[in-house]
């Protein structure tokens, strides 16, 4: 467990979740085959919507694995937090980008809430995606095809399972 200078830093458990989603993301079938810009800005899309999706499925799970819905944010704030530094952003404009981004995320997760409960994906996935605009016919269905898998792999996966980081 790594130590900061004053206290022990507890090591956050949503980690392995967040790594899952950060693989998924990585896959280039979002880019090459449905059509995802293969920018910064078209990584963060994916991510998010990800975890947008991760998100609803730890709320609708026990109270252990809702536990990690704040855990996973962490994650994610962190991250953008070292690739943004990364990138050449300085302090003065750090903290209202990375700000801008989570309310990304928050978006995404009432966007996807929505799409869920009303069965229509298509809005969501042009707006989480492809920020409103017009994919192909292909590359749409491609994205459908990719996130329904992502959200049935979490939604077959136990809450036991996702509390370890595991998803099916």
């Amino acid at each position: 467990m790594p130590f900061t200078l004053f206290r022990k830093r507890e090591v956050n458990r949503a980690g392995a979740l967040y790594e899952s989603a950060v693989q998924a993301a990585r896959q280039p079938d979002w880019y090459r085959d449905a059509g995802v810009p293969d920018t910064m800005d078209g990584r963060y899309c994916v991510l998010a919507t990800l975890l947008a999706l991760t998100d609803l499925r730890l709320a609708g799970g026990g109270e252990a694995v809702g536990a990690l819905s704040p855990r996973l944010t962490e994650m994610f704030v962190d991250d953008l937090d070292i690739q943004l530094r990364e990138s050449g952003l300085g302090d003065p404009t750090l903290g209202k980008t990375v700000r801008n981004l989570v309310t990304g995320l928050s978006g995404r997760i009432a966007q996807w809430r929505t799409a869920l409960e009303g069965g229509d994906w298509s809005p969501a996935i042009r707006s989480s995606l492809y920020r409103d605009r017009a994919p192909g016919e292909a590359q749409a269905e491609t994205a459908r095809r990719l996130l329904a898998e992502w959200n049935g792999r979490l939604n077959s996966t136990s809450d036991e399972a996702l509390e370890k980081g595991v998803r099916a």
